[in-house]
């Protein structure tokens, strides 16, 4: 490299744009939840998580046993 050219910087991740703006959601989604009381924090999980088994029931697939 000659004295004259500007040195070019490297990225500091060298990941496409999508994913680095997942990764900080990922990472923000998370500070918030810290900042949450314990409780509200269980029943923001517990409104909002992806649990199969509401899928199971409202989708018919599963059926309990009636006894």
């Amino acid at each position: 490299m000659s004295p004259n050219q500007p040195r070019t910087r490297e990225p500091i991740l060298n990941l496409p744009a999508a994913i680095t703006l997942c990764l900080l959601a990922l990472v923000g989604i998370h500070a918030a939840r810290l900042l949450l009381s314990e409780e509200t924090d269980f029943t923001l999980i517990i409104d909002w998580a992806v649990i199969p088994a509401r899928w199971s029931v409202a989708f018919g697939e599963f059926r309990p046993r009636r006894s």
